[in-house]
């Protein structure tokens, strides 16, 4: 049988996720389309559009007119306009252009007469589109309350939506042969990931470790892997709050190291070395960083935001809750006393997560364990190769008549 050629558009962390070599029997290649050409284009002649909205929205698309010698491509949240076979995986909602974003809440009236939008909708109900994957409940829920506005076309692409959550590997073979630094010292050691700091609850993260610190007098270790920047979304954040951050943890490293950036086998080695992840986020389209903890058998404290609850709990880790709707789980953080709201749910939470390690130790390996067991379970690679081979075969039967 020939080898299934699987393309995709980027190679970016999503990509590697989600959809890159996830089917050891295929042939993965990169490929180019007309929206990526353009933008190099205006790279070159230094035409820089880059925040209109039409250039913002040209990354969500993908048209190769057939060039690409593949069998099926595979994207991460962009609308194939070719004839191409293809499979679609999304984060939160499609199309992700900017006026869906936007106003599909507060215009809807607009977005469901926007001819960008039906056209991208028609692609989806199209039969070269074989699959539709959101990487969680929470985001297939996002997606179908917006195809709400859409009625003639939510039956049909309803049927082609399958939640698909993302694989991930393994770090240790048996959770038997596990290290936790709080077993063998007094010492509590935590573990920060992410470049975006304070929406993933960075600042709240350094205020109870200190005030438990003060008051317990017990002995916390932090470890940060982060840039310490913003991305604006869900925070409001200044210079001064990033040079306050960064002076604090300069004041305070004796018992804070901080990372800007780190080699991904150095993250795995540090998230071995630690007791606890923290990612008690404002906002998440998903969280990569708790089953990377979870899969090195650490427990993660998070937030209940968007995803966090299909894959932590608080028999695997730690769960705070926060004031999120009801549809999507995405927390409230639209005005500044939301924003402080979100905030003060996440202290007390973390601060009540954290005195409870304090207190009881021995739960942390109990609830890596699990965390462990819920990785080899619901993640397992091979599996999702499995379901991702079945939803490409429709692409094989027509490599069989000639690829086109």
């Amino acid at each position: 049988m020939t080898k299934l050629l699987i393309g995709y558009a980027n190679q970016q962390y999503p990509e590697k996720r989600n959809i890159i070599n996830l089917l050891p029997a295929a042939e993965y290649r990169l490929c180019r389309d007309w929206f990526s050409l353009q933008s190099r284009l205006k790279q070159l002649l230094h035409i820089d559009h880059s925040q209109a909205p039409a250039s913002l929205d040209r990354q969500f698309k993908f048209h190769d007119f057939g060039l690409n010698k593949v069998d099926c491509i595979h994207l991460f949240n962009s609308i194939n306009y070719s004839h191409k076979p293809w499979v679609l995986t999304f984060e939160t909602l499609v199309p992700r252009f900017q006026s869906v974003l936007a106003e599909r809440e507060s215009n809807p009236a607009q977005v469901k007469k926007d001819p960008k939008i039906i056209n991208a909708l028609r692609a989806m109900s199209e039969a070269n589109c074989l699959a539709l994957l959101p990487i969680s409940r929470s985001a297939g829920q996002i997606q179908e309350a917006f195809l709400s506005l859409f009625p003639e076309f939510k039956p049909s692409l309803m049927k082609k939506t399958q939640v698909l959550h993302p694989p991930q590997v393994l770090l240790e073979d048996n959770p038997e042969s596990f290290e936790y630094p709080c077993e063998n010292s007094n010492t509590v050691s935590f573990l920060m990931v992410g470049h975006h700091f304070f929406r993933k609850g960075g600042c709240e993260i350094l205020d109870v470790l200190s005030q438990i610190r003060s008051e317990l007098s017990v002995d916390i270790k932090l470890c940060i892997i982060s840039k310490i920047t913003d991305d604006g979304y869900a925070t409001d954040i200044s210079d001064s709050d990033r040079r306050d951050v960064l002076g604090f943890i300069a004041k305070n490293s004796d018992w804070i190291d901080h990372y800007p950036v780190l080699q991904p086998k150095e993250v795995e080695k540090k998230m071995l070395a630690c007791d606890i992840g923290l990612l008690p986020s404002y906002a998440e389209t998903y969280g990569y960083s708790v089953l990377e903890f979870q899969a090195a058998g650490r427990p993660v404290i998070t937030t209940n935001v968007r995803a966090f609850p299909e894959i932590n709990n608080n028999e695997c880790g730690w769960i705070i809750p926060v004031g999120k709707r009801e549809v999507g789980g995405e927390s409230f953080f639209r005005t500044q006393d939301e924003r402080s709201a979100l905030s003060d749910a996440i202290r007390s939470g973390l601060y009540v997560a954290v005195r409870e390690v304090i207190e009881k130790p021995e739960l942390v390996r109990d609830k890596g364990s699990n965390a462990w067991k819920r990785i080899r379970d619901e993640h397992d690679p091979v599996k999702v190769g499995e379901i991702l081979k079945k939803i490409y075969s429709g692409a094989l039967q027509k490599s069989h008549q000639g690829r086109v």
